[in-house]
């Protein structure tokens, strides 16, 4: 038999074309490392500074605040000397207060009768209401507070004094004959002890139109003084009057 000589044919494996495997990337090269800086390096910045307000200093005030007062007098006393008493008041407010008193004062013929008020049973008192315009003009107004001391003829009053709480505290204190034997030991002038426990109410008045309350001189049994341990309540009113702050003189008295 004869060789068969024909070659075999081997069947050829096809690759797929490269296109089925999708674009050839192009190999890169790593990114260049930067260049260091030569520039010098900025100075770290601090935090800035908070400002600070300087400490404040409490306000200084005066060793004494100084307050207008009214002094008009109707009439001329007789049994005690009225310079004395209105002494005695200074004295004892320059000793227990910081006011520096200012005195704006004026002396007149008596009141008449019908310029007083009638409280009944036989009894009269001064009120700025009653008064004549003539004599209400006499009355400064360029003052924090009004004494008026009044005469009271032939007629027992009904107080030894009364405080009439208006923008100018009128203070109306009488002396006369009928009256004559009224005392308050150890006061040396009954009517002395009357002014300094009115113008703790008058003085109560301008510091509540400030905002500031003080006790009321009414009620010193409430702190312990009586008649029997506080003859003329002497102790009382230096402790009510030693109540007032640096504070409440400035807010009346507006100094600085």
């Amino acid at each position: 038999m004869s060789e068969d000589t024909s070659e075999e044919t081997s069947e050829e494996t096809r690759m797929p074309p490269s296109s089925h495997f999708g674009p050839r990337s192009t190999p890169q090269s790593p990114p260049p490392s930067p260049r260091p800086s030569t520039a010098p390096p900025l100075p770290k910045s601090s935090p800035a500074a908070t400002p600070t307000s300087p400490p404040t200093s409490p306000p200084k005030y005066p060793a004494r605040f100084p307050i207008r007062i009214g002094a008009t007098v109707f009439g001329t006393p007789t049994y005690f000397d009225l310079g004395a008493a209105a002494k005695e008041f200074q004295t004892f407010i320059t000793d227990n207060t910081k006011f520096d008193l200012q005195w704006v004062s004026g002396q007149h013929p008596p009141l008449s009768i019908k310029e007083l008020q009638d409280f009944g049973n036989g009894t009269y008192f001064i009120n700025p209401a009653t008064l004549s315009p003539e004599n209400a003009a006499r009355i400064p107004s360029n003052v924090a507070v009004n004494f008026v001391l009044f005469d009271t003829l032939s007629i027992k009053p009904c107080y030894g004094g009364l405080t009439y709480h208006q923008k100018i505290p009128f203070i109306g204190i009488p002396f006369g004959n009928p009256i004559s034997w009224w005392t308050d030991p150890p006061w040396k002038h009954k009517v002395a002890a009357a002014m300094v426990h009115e113008f703790h109410h008058a003085t109560s008045d301008l510091f509540l139109a400030k905002g500031y309350k003080l006790p009321n001189a009414d009620e010193c049994s409430k702190f312990g003084y009586t008649s029997a341990n506080d003859p003329g309540y002497v102790n009382c009113l230096k402790h009510l009057y030693k109540q007032i702050t640096d504070e409440m003189y400035n807010a009346i008295c507006s100094t600085i």
